[in-house]
């Protein structure tokens, strides 16, 4: 977003909504020279309603507008669920994988659909051996897979996490554990982030190409901003499966 910005002439100033109250973000949104918004998910939907409808022109980015007045610009969450799926089956693990979720969302839906899909297109029976939420955090992918390690069963020959995040949280409980990646346990992670790439072993996952998301959403914006009577749009951006170490 920092980098599309210049090109129109425009500055970017962020606001943190996890630190302030909602309608502290109304009262410092309304109060700021503000010509356009850009709302990054996850986001509460009644205050979100409330933004959009009482504020300047918006685009929502990894967030599904439904309804909204705005643009929004999502990653296709099922397409990659989709991806994950079939290297499950490809590699052999689809009667034996374990999920990572987030807090039910949207996202979690969607990948779960996707994952879904690829078994019924291959006529496979979808039935994870276990699915635990770890709340998008590393500290919750490595409960998740303490519990995995301690249930007394055996361990899943794969683990799908719904984020990159959890995955390394998972990564750091089983190789604590001595357990080996991916000899014993294959592990793959979604979002790419950079720490994925910079760890050891280096992170499978479903990568999101954030710099093209940012882009698209200015331009996006732009484009409101100059014909304010166009149709709403959705833009969808597909993820793509980078298979490294640990799958």
């Amino acid at each position: 977003i920092n980098e599309a910005l210049p090109e129109y002439g425009a500055n970017l100033l962020i606001y943190a909504v996890g630190m302030m109250r909602p309608e502290e973000l109304a009262e410092i949104r309304d109060s700021a020279p503000t010509d356009a918004m850009i709302y990054m998910g996850p986001f509460d939907r009644v205050l979100l309603a409330r933004l959009v409808r009482s504020g300047p022109p918006a685009v929502l980015v990894d967030f599904e507008a439904r309804g909204l007045p705005c643009d929004s610009i999502c990653i296709d969450n099922e397409y990659g669920g989709q991806e994950v799926g079939q290297l499950l089956i490809e590699s052999g693990c689809w009667d034996d994988f374990a999920m990572i979720t987030g807090s039910s969302d949207d996202a979690v839906t969607d990948r779960v659909a996707g994952v879904r899909r690829a078994f019924s297109e291959a006529g496979l029976r979808y039935a994870p051996m276990s699915v635990l939420n770890g709340h998008y955090t590393r500290l919750g992918g490595r409960e998740a897979a303490h519990t995995l390690l301690s249930s007394g069963a055996p361990l899943p020959k794969a683990i799908f996490c719904f984020n990159d995040e959890m995955a390394l949280g998972a990564l750091d409980e089983l190789t604590g554990a001595g357990i080996r990646v991916p000899e014993q346990v294959r592990i793959i992670g979604f979002d790419g982030i950079p720490m994925g790439e910079a760890f050891r072993p280096r992170l499978s996952t479903v990568s999101i190409d954030l710099r093209q998301i940012g882009r698209q959403a200015v331009q996006t914006l732009f484009r409101r901003l100059e014909d304010p009577s166009a149709p709403n749009v959705r833009l969808s951006i597909s993820p793509r499966l980078l298979r490294r170490d640990t799958y």
